[in-house]
């Protein structure tokens, strides 16, 4: 049972990256190790290593992989149960839940959950910093989130972490004055979270829903199983 889980951790680490390139990654990992000798149950150690090798792919784009931390997450217990409850769907990219959004003020643990999210289900964190993605010129912001949304499903399966999405989205109803800039970036982000047949699972931060579009909010379909204040 440990080696399947093991052999899942690298099928989910190292999707979207070509055969060839695995092989040669599985190699190069003996300068992981003083002796040469690979010890493949150690995630935690060659996990930095595939997330520098697809931080380089995605270097000039406009996400980040990061490193999952083991920080505990208090107080949350209803979510917690949630995410290992559906953990074993995220291998069935059909049946995934789409992801989460967590609403609360700040210090609150939300960002802590995208965290345990990825730990639960054993995947990579994807974050975005929504400004990399705004451009100056007319189609640069479109073009920006296309690309961001290209390079998800590179990371994919992974989970998909947006902080403060109210601040990210504002304009999205649009009464921005931005030309529609804003309303059009959400809604290729919905069709994106929709559509996709890749296992990309969101968790969204809001500190105010108050700012959010009311799409997010749609009984069906939904992209997000449950908001928590």
């Amino acid at each position: 049972k440990k080696n399947s889980k093991t052999l899942e951790w690298y099928a989910n680490h190292m999707a979207g990256i070509q055969e060839a390139t695995v092989r040669c990654m599985l190699c190069d990992m003996r300068n992981l190790f003083q002796a040469g000798d690979v010890d493949y149950s150690r995630t935690d150690i060659i996990e930095t290593y595939i997330l520098d090798y697809k931080n380089k792919i995605l270097q000039n784009g406009r996400l980040e992989l990061i490193a999952v931390k083991e920080d505990a997450v208090h107080g949350l217990n209803q979510v917690e149960r949630w995410l290992e409850k559906h953990s074993s769907l995220m291998r069935l990219p059909k049946d995934a839940p789409k992801g989460i959004l967590l609403v609360g003020i700040p210090g609150t643990g939300k960002s802590a959950t995208a965290h345990m999210a990825a730990k639960k289900f054993n995947l990579p964190l994807a974050k975005l910093e929504m400004s990399k993605i705004l451009g100056g010129h007319v189609g640069d912001s479109e073009k920006g989130m296309k690309e961001v949304l290209e390079d998800l499903k590179f990371a994919a399966p992974c989970i998909f972490w947006i902080d403060e999405i109210e601040k990210m989205m504002s304009g999205a109803d649009g009464e921005s004055g931005d030309n529609g800039v804003m309303q059009r970036l959400f809604g290729m982000l919905l069709s994106f979270i929709q559509e996709n047949e890749r296992t990309v699972f969101l968790v969204a931060t809001a500190n105010n829903i108050k700012k959010l579009p009311t799409e997010f909010f749609r009984n069906d379909p939904c992209p997000f199983w449950r908001w928590f204040s």
